[in-house]
């Protein structure tokens, strides 16, 4: 029995499961914005703005709830707490602490 949670134990390993998500510590930069551990780089992405052909997207760094891992994903594919970092829209996709949201 100790074999087999040993052996499930190493096939887990070798697949990333298990292992975390993305570290949050240290800090990077986030389209010219320095965010810090704890955060995300969110982008939001923009149309344009009918009124002067202005795009309307932009970027920020988000703080991220304690309990919520950062997984690379796409869509409804993420974890319900990288969604809820997009309201009101929806999660495009993530990778890294890279987190694209589409915009209104």
């Amino acid at each position: 029995m100790r074999f087999a949670f040993l052996v499930l134990g190493v096939v887990l390993a070798a697949l990333g499961c298990g292992g975390g998500g993305t570290s949050l510590d240290g800090s990077f930069d986030c389209f010219g914005l320095a965010c810090t551990s704890g955060e995300v780089c969110l982008s939001v992405a923009g149309g344009i703005d009918a009124g002067n052909d202005t795009p309307t997207g932009h970027h920020e760094c988000k703080a991220v709830p304690r309990d919520c891992e950062i997984v690379d994903c796409a869509g409804n594919m993420c974890p319900t707490c990288i969604q809820k970092l997009c309201e009101p829209t929806y999660v495009d996709r993530v990778s890294g602490r890279d987190v694209s949201c589409y915009g209104q």
